[in-house]
């Protein structure tokens, strides 16, 4: 083969190479990116990553045991002189149903009470220690068919007052700050999950749910319902951004002044907030 043709298989075959990889390549960064969680902007999300780790984890090596085992024993039941074909029963004799018990009491010896005792560590450690409500935002959320109505105490430091400042589908938090929300739905059970916090509340009519969080990063983020409430389910979607603490505090005097002209006293449906629940 002479030096033309070389050259000319040569640019073939980085041609095909070319054709072929960057179809991979674009289908790996979308597996990718499909795969990749959202980015964690709190003070302890990488507590409830860890617990997905670990149990991918732990799983993982239980799943590579078992794969090990089955492959060991078809190797060796094939190895032996005159194996026959399998014989299939229900498990229902005392060796069968003995070995059941003890593979049932390994895995949740080893993955279940693992990652309950590391889950209670955490939400003791820190989801259940509400900080000082003096060194904390306050927000009260009412979700309803298919809307997020949000409501912030005014200068009063009241819910449910004139001077409030109330959004629709738009939850603003300053970075830095612990935010503690309170919810209570109007209609049906929904959930709201914050991903890039790591954390999702039900909201349940009738009763007041709360949890808190700590944002250290500034941007603008999604929250949804995580609970099929109706056909609408869907349009369950709203803003959840993050402000530097300025920032946010011009924003919130705002809302507050647009809030207090739109104001009606006498429009039942606006007056939705409740007295703030101190709980622990």
């Amino acid at each position: 083969m002479n030096l033309r043709s070389c050259r000319t298989l040569g640019l073939m075959v980085a041609g095909l190479t070319a054709l072929v990889l960057g179809p991979v390549r674009a289908l790996s960064q979308e597996i990718r990116g499909v795969l990749d969680r959202p980015l964690d902007i709190s003070r302890d999300g990488h507590m409830i990553d860890f617990i997905l780790d670990k149990t991918i984890l732990l799983v993982s090596i239980w799943f590579a045991v078992v794969l090990v085992a089955l492959i060991w024993f078809i190797i060796r039941y094939r190895q032996r002189e005159g194996h026959r074909r399998g014989h299939y029963f229900h498990g229902q004799n005392l060796p069968a149903i003995i070995l059941q018990i003890a593979v049932g009491l390994l895995v949740f010896l080893t993955i279940d009470l693992q990652l309950d005792r590391l889950s209670m560590e955490h939400l003791e450690k820190t989801y259940y220690r509400y900080p000082p409500l003096e060194e904390a935002l306050r927000v009260e959320i009412m979700p309803q068919q298919w809307a997020w109505n949000i409501r912030y105490a005014g200068p009063d430091d009241r819910f449910n007052t004139a001077d409030d400042a109330v959004t629709l589908n738009d939850l603003r938090v300053p970075s830095g700050k612990p935010a503690i929300i309170q919810l209570k739905a109007k209609d049906v059970i929904h959930s709201l999950f914050l991903p890039n916090v790591r954390l999702k509340q039900d909201a349940i009519p009738g009763r007041v749910t709360q949890f808190w969080f700590e944002p250290v990063k500034t941007g603008r983020f999604e929250m949804v319902c995580a609970e099929h409430c109706g056909l609408n389910h869907y349009k369950m979607r709203g803003d959840f951004i993050v402000l530097e603490p300025d920032e946010f505090e011009l924003w919130l005097k705002e809302a507050q002044r647009l809030s207090e002209i739109a104001f009606d006293p006498q429009d039942e449906d606006a007056l939705w907030g409740w007295e703030w629940e101190e709980r622990r």
